[in-house]
C-alpha cells in the first residue's frame, strides 16, 4: 500500500497554495484626511481598551471625536502588525470600520472591511475571513471602487475559498480578479490572480488550463519585475509537469524557481522548492540526486530555525529513504519530523507524518507497531474530520491486521478506510476533480477486502466489493462538473447546489478548526458533526430530486446506483450471456463468473495466482507480437487464454455472448484474439463487448435505444491524407441509404458540422473516420482530428477527449475509426480513461474504438463490414464479431492486428 504515492498530489498542491497571494496587498486608495493630535488621541485611547469597550466607547463619543481622521489613525496603527502579529491588528481595524461606518464614508467603510478580513485570516480564523470578504464586496460596489481594489478583494477571497474546497468559487473569483485587475492595466495584480487560479486548477486536476494560466502569469511577473512572484510561477508550473509524469521539465522549471528564489534570498521559500526539486528527483528514479537534494533541503532548513519548514524536509527525507527500503533510517527521519511537529503544535502535518510512519513499518514487517501508530493516526484524524488520513490510516491497520491474521479485526479495519472514501466522494460534489484523481488510487482497501473475503470463502460479498470501485473514477473524472451535467441543471438547481456545498465545506472547516484547539471541546464538536450529518443529508436529498426531475443527470454527474448480485440478472437476458469480471490485485487475479440460472444469477468465483506486476508482463509480450504482426503469437494467446479464461470453461457451455469488466493491464488485452487449445479464436465462440462495471452497464441499459440507429452521420478524411477514410464513410452512407445519411469528408469534416450536425441529435449512430491521438500524460487531452473550416486557423482542428465529455449527446452508437481511440490511462479500479469512454460519459450508450494503431485498408473493410451487420439487425457485439471473423478468414487480414483491435465498449 504506497501511501506516500497517494499523499504526494495532496504535498505538491499545500506547495503551490503556499506559492499563491501571500501577504495581502493593502488598498491604495486616495490621501488620507489630515489627521489631527485629537485624532490620534481618540485612536490611542481607543486602542488602549478592550474590543467591546472601544465599541462602545465609538457609539457614545460624540460626533467631533468620531473623525474619518480617527479612523485613518487607527489604521496605520494597526498596519505595522500584519505582517507578523496579524491579532494585534484586528481589533484596530474593527474600532476603525466602526468609525467609518458611524461617519457614513463608503469607501473607508468597504476598505476597512476587506482589512478586517485579511487580520482574520492572517490570525488563522478562515470562516470570519470569508464572512468579511463576502460583506465587503456588495460595499465595493456601492462605493464604486476602483476596479485594481475590487481584483485585491476577489483574490484573497479566492484562496479563502481553495483553503474550504470550495474550488468552484476559487475559480470564480480568480476570473474575476483577473478580469479586474486587466480593466487596471494592473500586470503584477493579473499575475498574483492567475497564480490562484491556476492553484485551484490544480487542485482540480485540469493540469493543462493550470499550467495556461500559470504560464500566462509568469509573462506578467517578469514584465513587472515580481521576481519572488515569478519564483512562485515557476515552481508551479514544474508541480503541473510532475503531475503529468514529465519530470524533465519538472526539473528543468523547478531549478529556475530555485535560482530566483537564491538570488532574493527568501530561505524559507528557496527550502521549499528544494524540497519540491528532491520530490521530482525521487519520482524519476534518481535516488542519489534526491538524496543529494533533500540534505541541501536540511542544511537550509537548519539555518532558518523553523521547525515547519525542518519538518517538511523530514518527510520528504523519509519518504526517499523507504522507497529504496532503507527502513530504519526512514523511520528515524519520519520519527524526528513528527516530534517537530509536535513541539510547534502542527497538528495537521504530524498526521500526516505518523500515516507515513505507519506505512514504513508494514513496509518493514513491524505489524504491530503499524497497528499501534495507525491507530494512533486514525483516532486523531477522525477526531479531526480529516477523512482522507482516516481512509489511509485505516487501510493500514486493516493491512497489518491481515498480515497478523487478524481477518475480522481487519474486516473491520477495511470497511471504515472504505466508508471514508465514501465520505469523501460525497465531498467532491460540485466537480472536485482532485478528489476523483484521490479516489483513483484508494482501491487498496477495497482490493485487500476482496481478498478477505476470498480467502473466507465469502465470493458474493467480494464480488460487491470489487463492484464498489470499478468505473467510479471513470464516471467523477469524465462528468462531475463538467458542461453535461451543469446542462441538467436549471439555474435555481444551480444556486441551491451551490448553496449545499458551500455548507458542507464550511461546516468542514468549522469542525477542522474547533478539533485543533489546544483543548478540543467535545460537545461542540458534537454539534459540528450533527450539523456536518445534515448538511450531507441535504445534498443527498438534493441530488435524489434532480435525478427524479432529470433522469439523464444521475448518470452525467457519476451517481450511478451501485449494483446487487441480484439486480445483475437484469444484465442477462439470457442463459447464452455471460459476464467474465476480474480483480488484479498486487498477489493475485480474482474471476467472478456470472450466468443466468433458473432463480436469478449464478456466481462461480476463482483464483488465478498470478498478480499484477506478472500479469501485465505476459499481457504486454502479447500486445507487443500483435503489434508487431509477430507470427509467433499463437502460444501466449493459448497461455492466456488457459490462465484467463479456462477457469470458467464449465460454466462458458453453451454460452454465446459475453460481457468482459476488466481489471489493471486486463483493459490492454484484446481478449478476442486469445485462443483455446483447439486454436479457435474467442470470437469463433463469443460475441464480446466490454464495460468499466456492471453498476455503469447498468445505468447506461436504463436508457438504452433499439439494436441501432435510424440515421448516420458520418465524418471522414478532414485531414485530406486519408483516402480509404473517405471511401468508408461513402460506402457505409450508402448502407444506410442516402435519405438516412448525412456524411461530410475533407474540408467539410469540420468541428463546427459536428457539433451541429452530431451532438442534438438523439438515436442515431455516428462514425468518425480521422485520425485519433492519445496523449499518454494526460489521457484526457487525446483527441481526434476534425478540418478546422477556416484557412485562418489551419487546416484541422482538435476535439479533445474532454470536450468531448463535456458535450451532451443522445446517439445509440459511436464509432471511432481512428487508431489508438480506445487507448487511455488506467487508473486503479477503472476502466480506461481516453477518447472511448469519453462519448460514453457524454451520453452515448455504447462506442467501438481500437486498441492500438490499426492499417486503414483493413479498417475500411472491417467497419463496412460491421455496419452492415448493425442494418440487418445484429446486435452491436454480433456485428462486431462477425465483421472481424470476415476479415480473419481473409488471407490478406488472418493476423489478429488487422482485425482484434477493436473493441465494443458499453451497450450491446
Amino acid at each position: 500500500m504506497n501511501v506516500r504515492a497517494q499523499l504526494s498530489f495532496a504535498l505538491l498542491l499545500l506547495a503551490s497554495v503556499l506559492c499563491a497571494a501571500g501577504q495581502a496587498v493593502a488598498p491604495a486608495l486616495a490621501q488620507p484626511p489630515v489627521i489631527s493630535d485629537s485624532d490620534k488621541a481618540f485612536a490611542a485611547s481607543l486602542a488602549a481598551m478592550p474590543l467591546d469597550q472601544a465599541k462602545a466607547a465609538i457609539a457614545q463619543a460624540p460626533a467631533t471625536q468620531v473623525t474619518l481622521g480617527a479612523a485613518w489613525a487607527l489604521r496605520k496603527m494597526g498596519e505595522p502588525f500584519m505582517a507578523k502579529q496579524p491579532e494585534l491588528a484586528l481589533p484596530l481595524f474593527v474600532e476603525a470600520l466602526d468609525i467609518s461606518t458611524r461617519v457614513g464614508d463608503r469607501k473607508l467603510s468597504a476598505t476597512m472591511t476587506y482589512l478586517v478580513g485579511n487580520a482574520y485570516r492572517f490570525s488563522g480564523n478562515a470562516d470570519e475571513a470569508l464572512a468579511s470578504y463576502n460583506r465587503a464586496e456588495p460595499l465595493y460596489v456601492e462605493a464604486d471602487l476602483v476596479p485594481d481594489e475590487m481584483g485585491r478583494l476577489h483574490t484573497q477571497r479566492a484562496v479563502l475559498r481553495m483553503d474550504a474546497g470550495d474550488l468552484d468559487g476559487a475559480v470564480d473569483d480568480g476570473n474575476k480578479a483577473i478580469a479586474e485587475f486587466r480593466q487596471a492595466g494592473d500586470d503584477a495584480g493579473i499575475a498574483r490572480a492567475l497564480n490562484n487560479l491556476g492553484n485551484a486548477e490544480l487542485a482540480q486536476a485540469k493540469f493543462t488550463q493550470a499550467r495556461q494560466h500559470y504560464e500566462e502569469g509568469l509573462v506578467l511577473a517578469r514584465k513587472s519585475h515580481q521576481r519572488l512572484g515569478e519564483a512562485y510561477l515557476l515552481n508551479n508550473i514544474a508541480n503541473t509537469y510532475l503531475q503529468e509524469e514529465n519530470p524533465l521539465l519538472a526539473t528543468e522549471y523547478c531549478l529556475q524557481a530555485i535560482k530566483i528564489k537564491e538570488e532574493v534570498g527568501n530561505k524559507d521559500d528557496l527550502v521549499s522548492s528544494v524540497v519540491n526539486l528532491a520530490r521530482i528527483y525521487q519520482h524519476s528514479g534518481r535516488m542519489t540526486e534526491a538524496l543529494q537534494t533533500v540534505q541541501r533541503a536540511s542544511d537550509l532548513a537548519s539555518e532558518t530555525h523553523n521547525p515547519t519548514t525542518m519538518s517538511v524536509v523530514l518527510a520528504e527525507w523519509g519518504s526517499i529513504e523507504a522507497e529504496q527500503k532503507h527502513y530504519t533510517v526512514a523511520l528515524g527521519k519520519l520519527r524526528e519530523g513528527y516530534a517537530l511537529t509536535q513541539q510547534v503544535g502542527d497538528q495537521m502535518h504530524g498526521n500526516d507524518l505518523l500515516v507515513l510512519v505507519a506505512e514504513v513499518e508494514l513496509d518493514n514487517g513491524q505489524y504491530a507497531d503499524a497497528v499501534r501508530d495507525g491507530t494512533s493516526a486514525l483516532e486523531f484524524a477522525r477526531l479531526m474530520g480529516f477523512e482522507k488520513n482516516a481512509g489511509v490510516s485505516s487501510g493500514l491497520i486493516g493491512m497489518a491486521q491481515k498480515k497478523l491474521g487478524k481477518m475480522a479485526a481487519s474486516r473491520i479495519a477495511f470497511e471504515e478506510s472504505i466508508a471514508a472514501v465514501e465520505r469523501l466522494r460525497e465531498d467532491a460534489a460540485g466537480g472536485d476533480q482532485a478528489a476523483a484523481l484521490y479516489f483513483s488510487h484508494q482501491v487498496d482497501s477495497y482490493q485487500a477486502l476482496t481478498a478477505v473475503d476470498v480467502a473466507q470463502g465469502l465470493w458474493e460479498q467480494a464480488f460487491v466489493t470489487s463492484e464498489r470501485q470499478k468505473g467510479r473514477t471513470l464516471l467523477d473524472v469524465l462528468t462531475r462538473g463538467g458542461a453535461a451535467a451543469e446542462n441538467d441543471l436549471t439555474v435555481d438547481e444551480k444556486n441551491q447546489e451551490s448553496i449545499l456545498n458551500a455548507r458542507v465545506a464550511k461546516l468542514s472547516q468549522q469542525k477542522t478548526s474547533a478539533a485543533l484547539e489546544k483543548t478540543p471541546d467535545a460537545a461542540r464538536l458534537a454539534a459540528l458533526d450533527r450539523q456536518l450529518k445534515t448538511a450531507h443529508d441535504a445534498v443527498s436529498v438534493f441530488h435524489e430530486r434532480v435525478s427524479a426531475a432529470h433522469p439523464d443527470a444521475g448518470r452525467h454527474r457519476g451517481e450511478a446506483a451501485l449494483i446487487t448480485l441480484a439486480q445483475t440478472a437484469e444484465l442477462l437476458p439470457s442463459r447464452s450471456t455471460a459476464v467474465l469480471e476480474y480483480e488484479v490485485t498486487e498477489d493475485a487475479t480474482y474471476l467472478f463468473v456470472l450466468t443466468r440460472g433458473p432463480n436469478g444469477t449464478v456466481l462461480h468465483g476463482y483464483t488465478i495466482g498470478v498478480g499484477q506486476a506478472a500479469l501485465g508482463k505476459r499481457i504486454g509480450g502479447f500486445h507487443t507480437a500483435l503489434m508487431s504482426r509477430d507470427p509467433g503469437f499463437a502460444g501466449a494467446a493459448a497461455s492466456l487464454y488457459q490462465l484467463l479464461v479456462g477457469p470458467a470453461a464449465k460454466d462458458l457451455a453453451g454460452k454465446r455472448r459475453l460481457i468482459i469488466v476488466p481489471s489493471g493491464e486486463l483493459w490492454h488485452l484484446p481478449f478476442q484474439a486469445l485462443q483455446d487449445s483447439a486454436k479457435h479464436y474467442l470470437i469463433d465462440d463469443f460475441s464480446v463487448s466490454f464495460a468499466p462495471s456492471l453498476s455503469v452497464l447498468r445505468a447506461y441499459a436504463a436508457r438504452r435505444g433499439g439494436a441501432s440507429g435510424s440515421k448516420l452521420v458520418a465524418f471522414g478524411d478532414p485531414a485530406n491524407d486519408l483516402p480509404e477514410a473517405a471511401h468508408e464513410v461513402e460506402a457505409v452512407a450508402d448502407l444506410y441509404g442516402r435519405t438516412h445519411s448525412t456524411v461530410f469528408v475533407r474540408g467539410a469534416a469540420t468541428l463546427a458540422n459536428y457539433r451541429v450536425a452530431a451532438v442534438p441529435g438523439e438515436g442515431q449512430e455516428i462514425l468518425l473516420a480521422t485520425h485519433g491521438v492519445y496523449d499518454d500524460h494526460s489521457p484526457m487531452d487525446s483527441y481526434l482530428v476534425l478540418a478546422s473550416g477556416d484557412p485562418g486557423k489551419g487546416k484541422t482542428v482538435q476535439l479533445d477527449a474532454g470536450q468531448i465529455a463535456a458535450t451532451k449527446i443522445k446517439a445509440r452508437l459511436v464509432v471511432l475509426s481512428a487508431c489508438d481511440t480506445a487507448e487511455g490511462k488506467y487508473e486503479a479500479g477503472e476502466g480506461l480513461i481516453g477518447l472511448g469512454w469519453s462519448f460514453l460519459a457524454a451520453g452515448s450508450e455504447s462506442a467501438v474504438a481500437s486498441q492500438w494503431r490499426v492499417e486503414s485498408a483493413s479498417t475500411t473493410e472491417l467497419m463496412i463490414a460491421f455496419h452492415r451487420g448493425l442494418r440487418q439487425n445484429m446486435g452491436r457485439a454480433a456485428a462486431l464479431r462477425s465483421a472481424e471473423m470476415t476479415l480473419a478468414r481473409d488471407p490478406r487480414y488472418r493476423h489478429p492486428f488487422y482485425w482484434a483491435g477493436f473493441v465494443l465498449l458499453g451497450n450491446d
